[in-house]
């Protein structure tokens, strides 16, 4: 076929072959590929070095739009538009649905020449019409203010009777985050012409070839792979089973050899290595789809966590609470006999004695919901709702009048297991909250119930509770357990926050915490993947929100890795100390407690909580940088 080229682009095109999937193509009918091109990405992207200090979060779809053959020829299609008035209704597709990055199907060569002057410079696209007509059928576009591409190549996939079709695959860089993440897309072929079930198949395996080799080269860089695939669990169960891929779509997923495909799945897919986190997922065909093409735009929501967090290799986050624990405490040196274990966690880890509680209440229950929701406490500033000190007898869901997503839902959708252990009575709201009955869906790959916490320890008293934590340790650690040792704020309340009665107790939960972590340093499986974070949701004694000593909490983080005597505001310029100060969330921001919650899924390889709004760029580190 005749090479249409574009003028000079300040891109060099460098002709190359490759042998990816020849062993898949075994009896597909031979025929000459379209010329195969590697695209050297323009100067400003050579020199634009990755930060990658934030997740990434976009949109992305799968967009087959109706080729303008079907529509535009002596025998078009009944009941759709010419294709010039459809491409632009397919522009305003993906305009109202805020999409970032689209695999498009069916860009026939008319509509690439229009494409490329009715949605650029706000789009930029490839292959498009810079290679052969049938190359630029399945091209990927890129919103141009979201990405910047960094490399550009196609590679051949078995269409119509084998016949091997350059099918594009991209290295697209997240500009407000550095995240880079390779995009392929591809249109395997239909029965039009009689039963395409094997040139299906030699595409898949083909797809599949060059995904396990982007993942060989590079294991940080995620892979989505959008497309038409004319073909449900015949796709789906081969790439599950063939590559680390998972569907947007929930309800798909792999059990020892059996392969569950999502229920009700279309022909049409988007997948992603697990790198990614998938938050929404839509099959969409509202009035305009329908108006512009017999497909539906499949429509995908996605959080890329952090590199410098997600190749860590974290597995277990361990998130202890102290009600009343009070910062002076642990800086002070004529406390330091109180205090051994914190003081060495802090010297060997990432702290910082200046954190805050939730702006509006600095007692632990509400504050306990901001660390689980990364959100405020009033409902009006985007928060939980749960203000009371003491179990309201509902739960956030009921009073914001919206589900309420928490770390325990983000970890046990991915079907890794949460705890929760608390010795204080007010837990009970915790455990309602996301229980069987309370908790939300599960939209990611297997559906593993609503109930979002595996499992729940509740004592009157810390001693029992450390010691079933440190048993389940070391037999069935969870991938993020959240805990709340309560009798230090009890004593504290009681006898006073300066009493012989408290500074005991303070040396009684230091020593709980050495036994935390000495359970995680004497198990070889967990040192070297455990994270574990002390804090606080209250400093306790007399006062109101507006009190110091209560809103001043400590954050102590320690684990593999983790920089040893980090202050945790001088490692993160984004935020702020605040000094002595009570800050809202307006302005700089100081360290929230709200906070953990992201920064542990970061470090789980999970991304931000969907509507949370503290860190939710999940750029809060603990690590060096660099």
């Amino acid at each position: 076929m005749e090479l249409r080229r574009r003028a000079a682009l300040g891109f060099v095109a460098v002709a190359v072959t490759t042998a990816l999937g020849a062993a898949a193509l075994t009896a597909v009918q031979s025929s000459t590929p379209d010329r195969e091109a590697e695209v050297v990405a323009a100067p400003e992207v050579s020199a634009a070095l990755p930060n990658a200090t934030a997740s990434a979060r976009f949109q992305v779809a799968s967009f087959n739009i109706l080729g303008s053959g079907h529509t535009d020829g002596a025998n078009p299609r009944k009941g759709y538009a010419k294709s010039p008035i459809r491409l632009q209704r397919a522009l305003q597709v993906l305009t109202n649905n805020g999409i970032d990055v689209v695999g498009f199907q069916e860009m026939h060569g008319s509509q690439q020449d229009l494409w490329e002057k009715i949605a650029s410079p706000t789009w930029l696209t490839y292959p498009l019409n810079t290679m052969s007509d049938s190359s630029g059928h399945n091209s990927i576009s890129w919103r141009n203010n979201t990405f910047i591409a960094v490399e550009k190549h196609t590679f051949g996939v078995p269409y119509f009777y084998g016949k091997l079709i350059q099918m594009p695959y991209v290295l697209l860089q997240h500009r407000a985050s550095g995240e880079r993440a390779w995009f392929v897309n591809v249109h395997n072929p239909a029965d039009t012409f009689g039963n395409a079930e094997g040139y299906r198949n030699a595409a898949t395996r083909t797809e599949i070839a060059l995904v396990n080799k982007l993942r060989a080269d590079n294991p940080t860089i995620p892979v989505f792979l959008t497309g038409d695939m004319n073909e449900r669990s015949d796709f789906i169960c081969p790439v599950m089973k063939g590559t680390e891929l998972e569907s947007a779509q929930p309800g798909g997923y792999i059990s020892g050899s059996t392969c569950t495909a999502p229920p009700r799945s279309q022909i049409d897919w988007v997948t992603a290595t697990p790198d990614v986190t998938f938050w929404g997922y839509q099959a969409l065909r509202d009035t305009l789809v329908k108006a512009t093409t017999d497909h539906p735009i499949i429509i995908a929501n996605v959080d890329i966590p952090p590199r410098w967090a997600r190749s860590r290799g974290i597995k277990h986050v361990v998130v202890v609470s102290i009600e009343g624990l009070r910062s002076g405490l642990i800086g002070a040196d004529a406390a330091a006999p109180l205090v051994p274990n914190l003081r060495s966690i802090r010297a060997k880890g990432a702290s910082t004695l200046n954190a805050r509680t939730a702006y509006e209440r600095v007692t632990p229950l509400p504050n306990a919901f901001s660390l689980l929701t990364a959100r405020p406490v009033h409902v009006p500033s985007g928060g939980h709702g749960m203000a009371t000190a003491t179990d309201p007898g509902t739960t956030p869901h009921a009073v914001t009048g919206q589900y309420m997503s928490s770390v325990f839902d983000m970890v046990h959708n991915r079907g890794r297991s949460t705890a929760l252990y608390s010795s204080d009575p007010a837990a009970t709201a915790l455990d309602r909250a996301w229980n069987a009955t309370n908790g939300g869906g599960d939209n990611f790959g297997q559906d593993n119930g609503r109930d979002k916490i595996t499992r729940t320890i509740r004592t009157t008293g810390d001693g029992l509770l450390v010691a079933q934590l440190r048993t389940d340790l070391n037999v069935r650690p969870a991938a993020f357990s959240y805990v709340q040792l309560a009798d230090l704020g009890r004593i504290g309340a009681r006898y006073g926050f300066s009493s012989t009665q408290y500074q005991r107790a303070v040396k009684t939960v230091d020593a709980h915490v050495g036994r935390i972590i000495n359970a995680v340093k004497g198990n070889a499986a967990l040192v070297k993947n455990t994270l574990v974070i002390v804090t606080s949701g209250s400093g306790g004694g007399p006062g109101t929100e507006a009190s110091l000593l209560r809103y001043q909490v400590p954050i102590l983080v320690w684990g593999y890795g983790v920089q040893a005597g980090g202050d945790l505001y001088a490692m993160n310029p984004l935020v702020t100390n605040p000094g002595a100060a009570r800050v809202a969330y307006t302005g700089p921001q100081p360290i929230f407690t709200g906070a953990i919650a992201n920064l542990a899924l970061a470090v789980l390889g999970i991304g931000q909580l969907p509507r949370g709004l503290i860190n939710r760029a999940q750029n809060l580190t603990v690590f060096p940088r660099g």
